[in-house]
């Protein structure tokens, strides 16, 4: 009890009980049963290979070896405190029993293996670190800290506080691995790294040549892995959780790669490839930044800010969503298989390539586009910002036309070139839109739709040239984006045999006005009637002699308002309108419910045979009101005496007289002459067929046969 027991090779066929101050063994304690060892000041060691076992063993006391240290329990338990091997191994082993160890240190190689192992200490191996739980797990109460030139972690791996596993120069491979209130540091410098799920409270980082996650990846705080030669990769889903995510090197998931941060952001510098699945990422509170990403199936990115700096390609489809601030795409994102919808409503879309199978969707509140957009089917656009103006073409400014709304999303001419789809759709929601110059093509711009509510306007005040269709304001199933007013100032199409758009359709909840914006002003002060609007010379409304605001192949409106339209021709010849004679079935005034209240336009109209057809004969051709389709729910239009065309009630030559097309001509002579602007305008008052008081002269009530063409140069050509 008070002194020292040396002690050569120990025997017994039952138990071994030694306790001294201090014990050296000379030879191996063999214990049938169980083998006790306690050394009260000292500790138990031999100047060679310590060895002990039996069917427990017991070891009270700093176990050393100076070469091995060998303990093995053969049924039961193995309890130890320190154990060194100075310059040879340690191998502890209770096949059938628990062994709770405390700091382990050899000069070679540990080997630890028992149902359940509890280390007190750090188990520190010159070479190969191996241990091994067969039923329960690797643990500590304390931190787990395991170091080796290799090492190799059989079931799970659990420190109180912290884990730290170190292979100094091979490979670490471990199963499941958690540090319940503290960090998992898991290092292969110049080897790889094979692990289970990592669970920590804190912090995970993982370094290694090349990882290999066997389970999900769950931090309390931030998760970094670096793969220095190799990857980050899984053989089935790679999933991390963490309040940040940092990862180096290539990841490559057999199925999905799943990231999530919880309060910081995510940062990816090497590729993200999810082999068989889709590439998840969401970081509610921070930043994503990644490179290239490549999934077979969706790439969804939703973080305060997105940026892609590289090449991301979705076999699906791709989202991408920056809740507080911008997307950018340094590189390209494509959705080979399906749709792109990309928001940034509170910030911008910094844009180089994007594009999709079929539809591509941009929420912004701005747009930089150096690059294309390229949808196989359509390209949406929106914002959710409202009372502003949106403006599409020009040079980026808002060119000389004066705004209600100040200006917000501006999309220049030199981007709308660069939008390749087989529709644009513009859905502005409550704000403004002003469009500009667009010269565009058809061939990689096909069909542009501009919608608003129905608070909004749509002003088109550029040229714009070379789309199959053009509509300004529409209804699709559940969405009206009729604007209260739409104004054209500008030319939409040019009237030559090649520049004219195919399909321009107006649609309006209220009023359509074709003219400058001081003709829109005389409108809205409803200081003339109709007739008296018919009259306005350019002196007075402004603008340039035959200038053609809409040039078409078919031309459809509809209103529930007013369609006024500035005569930019000469005396009563009508300008400002070409398009082609409607087919039956078809038309270029509809009903829009009790709407249009009333109509005056001017211009051409251009028969299937490229004649052409001006002045009041153009009124009288075919199908200008819409004569109905073929079932109720397509009426036609029907004329109310309030909807006119080059002064003529449309279809009705009798509205077409001599005497009122003088009346016309002498009204325009004056108001021509008056320089006071509009206080000489006299509204025109159109004969009606019947007997007019103040001239007894007769109706000649015909048209084109009357003889009269040369009095207003009427007629087709």
């Amino acid at each position: 009890a008070t002194g020292n027991i040396d002690v050569g090779a120990t025997t017994a066929g039952s138990t071994i009980t030694i306790s001294g101050q201090d014990i050296d063994l000379a030879g191996k304690a063999d214990a049938t049963t169980m083998a006790m060892l306690t050394a009260t000041v000292g500790n138990v060691s031999s100047t060679g290979a310590l060895e002990i076992e039996g069917s427990a063993v017991t070891v009270s006391g700093p176990a050393l070896g100076a070469t091995d240290a060998t303990i093995t329990a053969t049924s039961g338990d193995a309890t130890l405190d320190a154990v060194t091997a100075t310059t040879g191994a340690i191998a502890i082993n209770a096949a059938t029993g628990n062994i709770d160890v405390g700091a382990t240190t050899a000069g070679s190689t540990i080997t630890i293996s028992g149902q359940d192992i509890d280390l007190a200490g750090k188990a520190d191996a010159t070479t190969m670190a191996m241990l091994t739980a067969t039923v329960g797990d690797v643990s500590s109460t304390g931190a787990l800290e395991i170091e080796g030139s290799a090492v190799t972690v059989s079931g799970p791996a659990l420190g109180a506080t912290d884990a730290t596993i170190t292979a100094t120069s091979g490979d670490a491979t471990l199963g499941a691995v958690t540090a319940t209130a503290g960090a998992i540091t898991i290092n292969a410098a110049t080897g790889n790294i094979d692990v289970g799920a990592t669970t920590a409270g804190t912090s995970i980082t993982i370094s290694g040549q090349d990882i290999d996650l066997g389970g999900k990846l769950t931090a309390g705080t931030s998760a970094t892995l670096t793969a220095a030669s190799g990857e980050i990769s899984s053989t089935s889903n790679l999933e991390i959780e963490a309040g940040s995510i940092s990862l180096f090197g290539r990841v490559t998931a057999a199925t999905d790669i799943l990231l999530t941060a919880l309060t910081g952001g995510i940062s990816s510098t090497g590729s993200l490839t999810a082999t068989f699945g889709d590439i998840i990422a969401n970081a509610a509170n921070g930043p994503i930044s990644v490179n290239d990403l490549e999934a077979t199936g969706d790439i969804r990115l939703v973080g305060r800010s997105v940026n892609v700096a590289g090449t991301a390609t979705a076999h699906g489809s791709a989202f991408l969503q920056a809740l507080t601030g911008n997307v950018s795409v340094g590189g390209s994102v494509s959705a080979t298989g399906g749709a792109l919808v990309l928001n940034a409503s509170n910030g911008s879309a910094l844009l180089n390539r994007i594009g999709a199978l079929s539809d591509v969707t941009l929420t912004v509140a701005d747009l930089d586009l150096s690059g294309s957009i390229s949808a196989g089917d359509q390209f949406i656009l929106e914002t959710d910002r409202s009372g502003q103006t949106i403006v599409l073409g020009g040079n980026g400014t808002t060119g000389d036309v004066t705004l209600r709304r100040t200006a917000g999303l501006i999309i220049d001419e030199s981007e709308l070139t660069k939008i390749s789809a087989g529709r644009f759709d513009i859905d502005a929601g409550a704000n403004d839109v002003l469009l500009l110059d667009a010269q565009l093509t058809n061939s990689s711009l096909d069909t542009m739709m501009i919608g608003t509510d129905q608070s909004s306007r749509i002003i088109a005040a550029g040229r714009v040239t070379g789309l199959t269709s053009l509509q300004l304001g529409y209804q699709t199933s559940g969405l009206d984006r009729r604007p209260e007013l739409i104004l054209i100032s500008g030319q939409l199409g040019l009237d030559t045999s090649t520049g004219r758009l195919g399909i321009v359709r107006l649609e309006s909840a209220d009023d359509i006005v074709i003219g400058s914006e001081r003709f829109l002003e005389i409108f809205e002060s409803e200081a003339l009637t109709l007739l008296g609007l018919a009259s306005l010379p350019l002196s007075v409304a402004g603008g340039v002699d035959d200038h053609v605001f809409v040039a078409t192949d078919q031309l459809q409106i509809l209103a529930l308002g007013s369609v006024v339209q500035q005569n930019t021709g000469r005396g009563v010849e009508g300008a400002g309108l070409v398009f082609n004679v409607p087919s039956k079935g078809d038309g270029v005034l509809f009903p829009s419910e009790d709407g249009p209240e009333e109509v005056l336009i001017f211009g051409e109209v251009v028969r299937a045979d490229g004649t052409r057809v001006s002045a009041f004969n153009a009124s009288l051709e075919d199908n200008i009101l819409f004569g109905g389709g073929t079932t109720s729910a397509e009426p036609a239009l029907i004329q109310n005496d309030q909807y006119y065309m080059n002064f003529c009630l449309i279809g009705d030559p009798v509205s077409c007289s001599a005497d009122s097309l003088r009346e016309i001509e002498r009204n325009n002579r004056f108001i021509n002459g008056d320089p006071s602007g509009l206080g000489g305008v006299i509204p025109v008052v159109f004969e009606t067929g019947e007997n007019d008081e103040r001239d007894q002269e007769e109706d000649l009530g015909g048209v084109a046969a009357s003889g009269n063409e040369a009095l207003w140069d009427a007629g087709s050509r």
